[in-house]
């Protein structure tokens, strides 16, 4: 069985409104307990987070137009434009991750 890869794409952190690097943590973990690869910075994956500190939403600015690839879109404290609570956007982003990669 193939094993699905899931990129966690940064912002380049200029003006974080929230703590990437514990919510990517917190991502990195779930997707390896599923039993997917993670890989960073890479638009080469079969899911991508794209992790934007602030609402500017930079982590996905040079992502290729028309591309299949299912995608989380983080901007500070929104996940795909909803507004999640900060302690809360780990647990509602991993909940997403089952619905766009299968399980190993």
């Amino acid at each position: 069985m193939r094993q699905y890869r899931a990129s966690i794409k940064f912002c380049g952190g200029c003006n974080p409104r929230i703590d990437r690097m514990r919510l990517a943590e917190q991502i990195r973990k779930f997707c390896l307990e599923q039993g997917h690869e993670v890989i960073y910075n890479s638009l080469d994956a079969d899911l991508i987070v794209f992790l934007s500190g602030c609402t500017a939403g930079c982590s996905r600015r040079y992502s290729p137009p028309g591309s299949t690839v299912p995608v989380i879109d983080v901007n500070a404290d929104s996940v795909d434009g909803i507004r999640v609570e900060e302690n809360q956007l780990g647990p509602y982003i991993n909940g997403k991750i089952p619905l766009l990669l299968p399980r190993h």
